[in-house]
């Protein structure tokens, strides 16, 4: 009998049963590091253009608007796809054809954003001095992964900067200390 190489089918099973154990370990580690670094990435971004817009109100000596935007591109304070950063010649707190267009960061998390800023308003406007009309909130809030939540607090000296987590319970807490709660 000649003896062909490969494997046998018990040796085929037992390394199939392997890989179905490793994987059902690691898929639930991959989709929570998937929505950590979506939280991540989103507050980044919305760092990112809250630097832009200051700058350029500093810079530029033009007041600068930032809002969180929906699918159709007005400003809203719910359910972010992007955050624009942009001078607001006609001052109606949106971004219209003609405007300049300073950043646009698209999000990754358009169910989890929303912004508060005061007076119940969709948009923060900074001014030439870097000081900010109003003050708010980016927030980020994923109800199945409360661990994730992140805030980004704009103050009104125009100065932003993440929420964290005081008292080491895992959950990033609001202006008054009660944890981000979805």
């Amino acid at each position: 009998m000649k003896h062909t190489a490969g494997f046998t089918l018990i040796e085929l099973l037992v390394g199939l049963g392997i890989s179905v154990i490793l994987t059902a370990y690691a898929f639930p580690n991959f989709i929570t590091a998937r929505h950590r670094s979506r939280a991540q990435v989103s507050m980044t971004r919305i760092e990112r253009a809250l630097a832009v817009a200051r700058q350029y109100a500093i810079e530029g000596n033009e007041q600068v608007t930032v809002c969180g935007v929906d699918k159709d591109k007005k400003c809203d304070n719910q359910s972010l796809h992007d955050v624009v950063v942009f001078v607001d010649t006609n001052d109606n707190k949106t971004p219209d054809k003609g405007e300049l267009i300073l950043a646009d960061q698209g999000l990754d998390a358009p169910d989890y954003l929303k912004l508060q800023a005061s007076l119940g308003r969709n948009y923060i406007r900074f001014d030439t001095d870097g000081s900010a009309q109003e003050a708010g909130s980016f927030i980020y809030c994923n109800a199945h992964y409360p661990s994730f939540a992140a805030r980004i607090t704009i103050s009104m000296a125009g100065r932003f900067y993440r929420g964290r987590d005081s008292n080491s319970d895992g959950v990033v807490e609001d202006a008054q200390g009660h944890a981000i709660r979805c």
